[in-house]
C-alpha cells in the first residue's frame, strides 16, 4: 500500500518452483505505536521537561544579582564560621573566600 497507516506489515509469499504459482500468501501487520512505546516516549517527555524545567530555574537564578548576592554571602558567612572553629581548635585550615564576597559590609 502506499501508506502503512502508522502499521508494519510483512508479506509472505510462496511459490511452486515447478509451476510457479502461488502456494501461500500471508500477511501480517503489528501496530507500530503499542502502550509500551506511548509510555516510553511520555516518560522521555517528562526527563526533558524537568531537565529544562531546572536548566531555566538555574539560568534564572544566576541572572537574579540578589540571589547571586545572596548565595555568595552565605557561603562567606559559612566560611568565616569554619575559620573561626579551626583557630579555636587551632587546627590549620584553608578556607578560600571566593574574589567579590562581601563579608560584615566589606569587600573581600
Amino acid at each position: 500500500p502506499a501508506s502503512a497507516g502508522g502499521r508494519s506489515v510483512n508479506y509472505n509469499l510462496q511459490l511452486y518452483d515447478a509451476s510457479g504459482a502461488m502456494k501461500s500468501f500471508e500477511l501480517a501487520s503489528t501496530s507500530v505505536l503499542n502502550k509500551g512505546v506511548i509510555e516510553s516516549l511520555g516518560g522521555s517527555a517528562q526527563t526533558a521537561l524537568a531537565a529544562r524545567l531546572a536548566a531555566e530555574e538555574e539560568a534564572r537564578k544566576k541572572a537574579d544579582p540578589l540571589a547571586v548576592l545572596q548565595s555568595r554571602q552565605a557561603y562567606a558567612e559559612s566560611a568565616a564560621k569554619l575559620q573561626k572553629a579551626c583557630a579555636e581548635l587551632k587546627v590549620e585550615c584553608n578556607i578560600a573566600l571566593p574574589p567579590e564576597v562581601v563579608l560584615n559590609g566589606k569587600e573581600k
